[in-house]
This record gives C-alpha cells, sequence and structure tokens, in this order.
C-alpha cells in the first residue's frame, strides 16, 4: 500500500480553515549499522578485550560512539536550521510538547 503525504490525501484542504499550521517531526529515529568487525559474540568479546575492557564494560565502548552520532546530528541539525530535542524519559506526552511547539 502506498503511503501518502498530507497533501496527497486531501486532509489539508479539507480542514484548510482550521488548520494554522503544519508540524512536521519523527516520533523516533532509528538509525541502523553494522560495524563489521563486531558482528558476533565472539568479534565484540575480542574487541572488549583488545581495549581492556571486560563483558560489562560495552557502555564504556558505545558512549564514545554513540556521542559522536549525536554531535554530527546536531550539526546537521543546525547547518539546516532544525531543531533538536532530546527525550530522555519515554513517558514524556509528546502531544502536549507539540502543543507547546505550536503555540510558541
Amino acid at each position: 500500500m502506498k503511503s501518502e503525504s498530507l497533501t496527497e490525501s486531501g486532509i489539508e484542504q479539507r480542514y484548510s480553515e482550521e488548520l494554522v499550521g503544519k508540524l512536521g517531526c519523527f516520533d523516533r529515529m532509528i538509525i541502523f549499522g553494522t560495524l563489521n568487525g563486531l558482528r558476533c559474540g565472539k568479534a565484540v568479546a575480542h574487541e572488549l578485550t583488545s581495549l581492556n575492557l571486560g563483558a560489562y564494560d560495552l557502555k564504556i565502548f558505545a558512549e564514545p560512539l554513540t556521542e559522536a552520532i549525536k554531535q554530527r546530528a546536531q550539526e546537521l541539525a543546525e547547518e539546516n536550521g532544525v531543531e533538536i530535542r532530546y527525550m530522555k524519559d519515554c513517558r514524556e506526552d509528546k502531544e502536549e510538547i507539540a502543543q507547546a511547539c505550536l503555540r510558541e
């Protein structure tokens, strides 16, 4: 089934008198990728061992990679005039946040 945008579906035309703006965003973005050297458990264990890290130190290994990805995403957002709002708590009411953005 082909996904339709808001414009293609006619919803903007149908409610044009009532709409004051349009908000577009991702609810979440999941980035998939593979570090080829870490495709299996033994490879991960080997990489951690080579860095003098144990199995419970995976967070120490992953944090710099996570921060590098977040920093690059922020740089791209700033270059393109886009705001990124990181929500640390999944229980935050996204609808309430969106409504507050619309009021601003």
